[in-house]
């Protein structure tokens, strides 16, 4: 009966003249529930994935198309000849669908049928939906598109998300896949690409003040009135998609001022980078703007060797030697200087040593003093009778004086090896310090934290 319907539907417009026709302006796809393929009751626990997963689609699906203040995703798509008569510009349009929960298969129909009915019952030109299985730790989705005019345009996708986390950041990797692929095949090559040339370094690209990327050589965009900005710390400009003949736009900065500079290297083929971003090989010669650059020479079976380059000044050759080792060790394994002992262990081991000292020293000047004022109470100043004194009062005081003098050495003994190992314990943290900066200058980090052990 169907067929019937659509085949005399074709003969009365085949019998209209092109000028009579009328245009179809926008295409409406909707975007349905992903349903169970089985009863919806054995997956109760899991419903809200029904409405979610749709969800992810639909946004990743708007942040591709970077269409602003529209309510629902869309943009300028223009159908081939053979479907409809030249009459400008269509729209594609994207529609969130809630309405439909639950979708039992019938016998002998397969799921294509299914959401071709509900196309032409819902007036849509498309529908996307699918349906999951659950597995014994992944969830299976087949994805379903469907083209109402050209049943030939019709795909599935199959996916596995993991369903102990179904809204991790893998998944919704997975489910941003399935955006692009929908995209690539329900615009075929009606997408304009865009590319971008530029001797700045590092620049940023926005699509409508939307952020596309970082150093971005290619835009896929529709075929609309679309702008392109370009941001870098030396310029900023602004490019019209409509004012764009060329597929090329070409982002150079006036005011820049260059400077050609030569990297040479005692080894041959060593990989440049400039502030992460690969250059070349030495010998290697660049023409880049005048500014501080953070630079990484890299080889396989020599240490990373990393320096600043200012080339506001005046120097434009340099040339460094990369010394032989393994990065991964270099940079991550501990380093210890006796037995299992790093830096900062040796530097908290002198630094408790010191302490120990330093109550030795203490304790040596309180014995001192004891002795000392055992034989000063009974002789107060200007009552002292010499000529009584007899020969063992002479020996008790001076058999005091050299014991209180043995403390005094050992008090002394005490405060010259505690300083000295608090020197040492400042050594070896500076030493700890500097060997944690040589680290986190190749992993870009800043700053330092001692890392004492108890």
């Amino acid at each position: 009966m169907y067929r019937i319907f659509f085949f005399l539907l074709f003969l009365a417009f085949s019998s209209v003249s092109p000028e009579n026709q009328i245009c179809k302006k926008i295409f409406k796809i909707l975007i349905l529930p992903v349903f169970f393929d089985l009863k919806a009751e054995k997956h109760q626990e899991l419903l809200y994935l029904q409405e979610g997963i749709s969800e992810i689609l639909f946004s990743y699906l708007r942040t591709n198309y970077w269409i602003r203040k529209k309510i629902t995703p869309a943009l300028t798509f223009r159908f081939t000849k053979e479907r409809f008569f030249e009459c400008g510009d269509q729209i594609l349009e994207f529609q969130l669908f809630k309405e439909i929960k639950e979708i039992s298969l019938k016998p002998k129909t397969s799921k294509m049928d299914i959401f071709f009915d509900l196309a032409i019952q819902y007036q849509a030109d498309g529908i996307v939906s699918g349906f999951m299985e659950t597995k014994k730790e992944s969830l299976e989705i087949e994805w379903i598109y469907i083209d109402a005019w050209d049943r030939k345009n019709s795909f599935s996708k199959l996916i596995t998300l993991d369903i102990k986390n179904p809204y991790s950041e893998e998944n919704q990797k997975k489910i941003f896949d399935v955006a692009q692929y929908l995209t690539k095949e329900a615009l075929k090559e009606n997408r304009l690409k865009i590319n971008i040339q530029s001797d700045i370094q590092e620049y940023f690209v926005y699509v409508n003040s939307l952020t596309y990327g970082k150093n971005t050589k290619e835009i896929l965009l529709p075929h609309e009135d679309f702008e392109i900005s370009i941001y870098s710390e030396f310029c900023h400009k602004t490019y019209s998609l409509k004012d764009q003949k060329k597929k090329m736009i070409e982002y150079h900065c006036d005011d820049v001022k260059y400077s050609e500079i030569l990297i040479k290297t005692h080894q041959p083929d060593v990989d440049v980078f400039f502030d992460e971003r690969y250059m070349g090989k030495t010998p290697l010669v660049v023409k880049i703007p005048k500014k501080i650059y953070r630079l990484r020479l890299s080889k396989e079976g020599f240490l990373d060797t990393n320096a600043i380059l200012d080339l506001n000044q005046s120097k434009n050759e340099y040339f460094f030697t990369l010394r032989e080792g393994n990065n991964q060790e270099f940079y991550y394994a501990p380093r210890t200087v006796i037995g299992d002992w790093d830096y900062y262990d040796l530097s908290l081991g002198f630094a408790l040593q010191s302490l120990i000292f330093a109550g030795g020293w203490v304790y040596y000047n309180i014995q001192k003093e004891k002795v000392l004022d055992s034989i000063r109470s009974p002789q107060i100043p200007n009552y002292y009778e010499f000529e009584k004194w007899g020969l063992s009062e002479f020996y008790k005081i001076e058999t005091a004086r050299k014991k209180s003098f043995e403390y005094f050495q050992r008090a002394q003994t005490s405060a010259t090896l505690g300083i000295g190992s608090l020197l040492f314990s400042f050594g070896f943290l500076y030493l700890g310090i500097r060997n944690d900066e040589e680290r986190s200058y190749l992993l870009g980090q800043s700053g330092f934290g001692i890392q004492w052990k108890f």
